[in-house]
């Protein structure tokens, strides 16, 4: 096998919906994992928008926080539906649950854990379906 000219099979997009999103996405392009992934951000406010590194920009969907309310919770969830059913695979991470696990942590401690949690996972995925290896895997295998 030429390692020195391989070239993906996959297309690999993360996208990063509402402030966490956007800031995750951040972190992931700070980590350098070079041409093989697309990075989009996805808010409804424009100025989270300009902050943020990824190329592609669209004010979208957020995933509320159980306190913010049930129309809030309901268009997200419509939202995500719509999502789903324009991607293979989707990860959907609970501000709720994070918050719980975080303990009494402040918020801006966790956020930030869970945005190095999120790259580290996104990386080790890109390298698994991306990298040639002795046995090569696809999305499939790893959905």
């Amino acid at each position: 096998m030429d390692l020195d000219n391989f070239e993906p099979t996959a297309r690999i997009i993360v996208i990063g919906i509402g402030g966490a999103g956007n800031n995750a996405v951040n972190r992931m392009i700070d980590e350098d994992m070079g041409n093989s992934v697309e990075f989009f951000v996805m808010n409804t406010d424009k100025q989270a928008l300009s902050t943020s590194k990824a190329p592609n920009r669209i004010a979208i969907v957020t995933r509320p926080f159980t306190f913010e309310g049930k129309t809030r919770i309901a268009n997200s969830v419509s939202g995500l539906s719509e999502l789903k059913n324009a991607v293979d695979s989707i990860i959907i991470v609970s501000n709720d649950k994070l918050l719980m696990a975080s303990g009494n942590a402040p918020m801006s401690r966790a956020f930030s854990e869970s945005d190095r949690v999120l790259a580290q996972s996104v990386k080790t995925v890109t390298d698994i379906i991306l990298l040639p290896a002795q046995i090569n895997l696809d999305f499939a295998d790893v959905k």
